[in-house]
């Protein structure tokens, strides 16, 4: 029995849908190949690019050990600075990193301490350069001995960060001191990759998975996550053209700045608070605590490979504005009302492991909320770092600290004299 026309016209509308659909998928397959490639040339030569594709909570378990010099480190940085630009008045030295140009040798009779950290380290924001908590960190130490503080920070990273860069350059640096700004609003929750087997949900640990393995798909979803919210990372930054001339920076220009203007609108600003929230909620969220432990064994591990170089280590807790003030408080659990919430939760659970682990910290809580009862705020106006007067409380209490543990007898050796 022979099949009728109809099958027939069926069965080649089958067949010429089924080519196109083939031709199709192959030419999607070669534009994305070619776009995989593009990228990843790109982000070699454009920050703009680079800064859209990095993304923190996209870092693997590894992340960062094939780093083996501070410039290849820089260069996996989810915000990486480029050498002599300038930011809020200062002019970022030849590696990138906003500090004075320094050499690995020491001067004689001077002090070393060297800053780990992200944004707040770096001191993102509008204060002066006088009021930046390396600056100042560094006026305090010296007015017992001279002190030379080199700043290591850098934007939007983690622990895991944090540790390589010890290890790559700040033990090079042979430092007498350590200090670790360690941000409770985000850095027990950037770098989430690594902590999939502590409850991360499985659709969200494919969704890193495939961000770390393509850039293409990287690069369309943090697009999106531009056009639907407010963008937070800021525009390329200027660069200093006299300052490249001289293969030198590390200096204040001596623009004015401005602490009183607001970084984000109310909207947006809710809604980095509200993004940040998880490591406040009663009862915990599934994870969180085995989270915490995993990042207290990296501080520990820090205060370890310092320790074998004869140096001390100081953790400092960086509290979010969101632990201050009881208006943004008010506006989270109204926006957010399902869990309990508990302010001062993640300083009890870290100083907790820190002090079982035997590593040196101070918490700024206290200090920030006493501040705040006084109207002094210590952060800028929805901005989410601190002010002038914030980085005034952490650099004497940093100070203080680091004085004490520099008194005591360094590991193996006596107390620490220039």
């Amino acid at each position: 029995m022979k099949a009728g026309p109809q099958a027939s016209d069926g069965a080649r509308r089958y067949l010429r849908l089924r080519r196109l659909a083939l031709r199709v998928l192959a030419q999607a397959l070669i534009v994305v190949v070619l776009l995989e490639g593009a990228l990843r040339v790109g982000i070699v030569f454009s920050p703009s690019l680079h800064r859209l594709l990095y993304a923190a909570w996209d870092v693997p378990a590894d992340g960062y050990r094939s780093a083996r010099t501070l410039d290849e480190l820089l260069g996996e940085a989810p915000t990486p600075v480029p050498p002599f630009s300038r930011m809020h008045g200062f002019v970022f030295n030849s590696r990138g990193l906003r500090t004075g140009e320094y050499t690995a040798e020491r001067t004689p009779g001077v002090r070393r301490v060297v800053l780990v950290g992200d944004s707040f380290m770096l001191a993102g924001g509008y204060s002066g350069e006088e009021m930046q908590v390396a600056t100042a960190l560094g006026r305090e130490l010296s007015r017992k001995t001279p002190t030379e503080v080199v700043n290591l920070a850098t934007p939007g990273v983690g622990t895991l960060f944090y540790s390589r860069m010890l290890e790559v350059e700040g033990l090079r640096l042979k430092p007498d001191a350590v200090v670790v700004g360690f941000f409770v609003g985000n850095d027990i929750t950037d770098e989430w990759a690594e902590y999939a087997h502590f409850g991360r949900p499985t659709r969200l640990e494919r969704e890193a998975a495939l961000a770390r393995a393509s850039f293409a798909y990287r690069c369309l979803r943090n697009t999106w996550r531009l056009l639907v919210w407010p963008p937070r990372g800021g525009q390329e930054l200027p660069r200093d053209a006299e300052a490249a001339a001289r293969g030198k920076g590390g200096y204040p220009t001596g623009e004015p700045v401005l602490e009183d203007r607001g970084t984000f609108d109310e909207r947006a600003y809710l809604g980095i608070e509200l993004s940040r929230s998880l490591v406040f909620e009663v009862p915990a969220p599934r994870g969180l605590d085995e989270r915490m432990g995993k990042v207290a064994d990296i501080l520990a591990g820090m205060r370890d490979a310092t320790g074998g170089a004869g140096a001390r280590t100081l953790v400092i807790l960086i509290p979010d504005e969101a632990q201050v003030s009881s208006a943004i408080q008010g506006a989270i659990r109204k926006a957010k009302p399902g869990p309990g919430y508990d302010f001062g939760r993640p300083q009890a659970v870290l100083g907790r492991l820190l002090r079982e682990r035997g590593v040196d910290s101070i918490d700024l809580l206290p200090a920030f909320r006493r501040a705040a009862r006084a109207r002094r705020n210590p952060y800028l106006v929805r901005n989410t770092h601190w002010s002038g007067y914030g980085q005034k409380i952490a650099a004497e209490a940093a100070a203080r600290e680091v004085e004490r543990m520099l008194d005591r007898p360094r590991p193996g050796g006596k107390a620490t004299t220039p």
